[in-house]
Order: C-alpha cells, then structure tokens, then sequence
C-alpha cells in the first residue's frame, strides 16, 4: 500500500471536511448576524410605532380642542355661564398643548427630521392661537376669521404629517 497515497486521501478528507465545517460556521455565524440585526429592527419599529402612535393622539386631541374653542354655535350646558363655559374650553386646550409639547419634548430624537418640523410649526401657531383667546382684540369678525385660519393651518400640517407617519411605517415594514 502506498503510504503517501493513504496521507494525501487523509488530508484531502480533513480539508474537504474541515473546510465544509468552516463554510458551514460562517453560514451560522452570518445567519446569527442577521438574525440579532432583525431582532434590533423590529425592537425599533415597535418603539418608533409606539412613539408616533402616542405623538398622534395628543395631536388629535390638540386639534379637537383647538376647533371646539371657536365653535360659534354650541350648547352651553345650564350649570355655565357663557365665559365659564369659555373658560373651561380654554383650559382643555392648554391641557392638550401642555401635553403635545411634552410628548414631543420627550421623544424628539426618534421623530424624524419632517415630522418634527411640522409638530413645531403646529406649536408656534397654537401658542398665536392661545394668546388670541387671552388676548382678544377688538374686531370680534376678523378675530374669528383669523382662528379659522390658523385651525385650517394646523388641520394641514397635521395631515402632512399623518402622510410622513404612514410612509415611515410602510419604510419600515419594508426593510423588516
């Protein structure tokens, strides 16, 4: 029997062998890579959905109290005085803007750029808004021409920034 025959089959066996255990770890070491990375993914969709989820409401919330504060007509309930019932509108919308920029304070980093920009736009035309119910001037007609205004203003932000919403989730279902 030739030895070096014998050796050299030996050694072509442990490097065939060995190197397809080689390929074979580093197909798991890959698939393993992977697999935390879609882990880490989808723990960041989730919060991200959680965050955009929470931002929604408030704003919601913010844009119901922001019309029913101009409502011209509505029924004032009987145990109110027709400021008092004002009044407890004008706190609901502070309540509303106190928690829109709370939330938005904190979860800032993880809006994106867009959505941020148009929550602050929002902001700077409920706090005109809010000094407008303070603060109103004597011109009773254009007063409420201009809060109409400024609701139609933040109904259209709030839109572009339900559109931004959606297309980040479907972004993100997408490289799921």
């Amino acid at each position: 029997m030739d030895y070096w025959a014998l050796i050299n089959s030996i050694a072509i066996a442990t490097v065939t062998v060995g190197g397809g255990y080689i390929v074979t770890r580093k197909i798991e070491d890959l698939k393993s890579k992977y697999s935390r990375q879609q882990f880490i993914h989808k723990l960041q969709f989730e919060k991200e959905f959680e965050i955009y989820l929470k931002l929604w409401k408030e704003l919601v919330d913010f844009r119901i109290s922001t019309e029913r504060l101009i409502k011209s007509v509505e029924m004032i309930p009987e145990n109110m005085t027709e400021k008092e019932y004002k009044k407890k509108k004008l706190e609901a919308l502070h309540k509303h803007f106190q928690t829109l920029h709370d939330t938005v304070k904190k979860h800032k980093p993880f809006y994106s750029e867009e959505v941020f920009k148009d929550v602050q736009e929002i902001k700077d035309i409920a706090v005109t808004q809010l000094r407008f119910f303070h603060f109103p001037d004597q011109d009773t007609l254009k007063h409420y021409k201009d809060a109409e205004d400024r609701i139609g203003k933040i109904n259209s932000i709030a839109d572009r920034i339900e559109k931004s919403i959606r297309d980040r989730i479907v972004v993100q279902e997408n490289s799921s």
